[in-house]
């Protein structure tokens, strides 16, 4: 596996992990959204917090395991992935940003439109690591 392929396999753990029980927990305040704000803020810090220290650390543990590799620059083959991931996703994130911006025609205030759009981000980020992994693997 390739540091580049590794760091994506970090990056796609480390949202999932920091994020999947941010947004269960946010989604249980679904039926009292003027909670959300208050709750989200504080909840938010911690993860942003944890996120950066975990992904820190993994990266220097993955760049730390084949320096060599971690040293490289990027070839042809990893711009070309990291292009069409990225493409692909931005193509996820625009919709997404349509359905987080349909909050606010539906009144659910403020709070409820900044997690969904931070939702619209943690799914094209998601989506573009995974696409990142797949072209590693199936050699696009």
């Amino acid at each position: 596996m390739t540091f580049r392929e590794k760091i994506a396999w970090l990056t796609l753990g480390g949202l999932a992990l920091a994020f999947g029980p941010y947004f269960f927990m946010i989604a249980r305040l679904g039926n009292h959204p003027w909670l959300i704000g208050p709750a989200s803020a504080g909840l938010f810090i911690a993860v942003v917090i944890i996120l950066t220290i975990g992904m820190t650390i993994g990266s220097i543990l993955v760049a730390l395991s084949n320096v060599r590799d971690a040293e490289r620059p990027s070839d042809e083959r990893d711009r070309e992935i990291a292009r069409r991931a990225s493409s692909i996703a931005y193509a996820v994130l625009i919709p997404a940003l349509f359905v987080a911006l349909g909050t606010l025609i539906l009144g659910l205030g403020q709070a409820v439109l900044v997690n969904a759009v931070l939702a619209a981000i943690v799914i094209a980020e998601l989506v573009r690591c995974a696409l990142e992994i797949r072209g590693y693997r199936r050699g696009w």
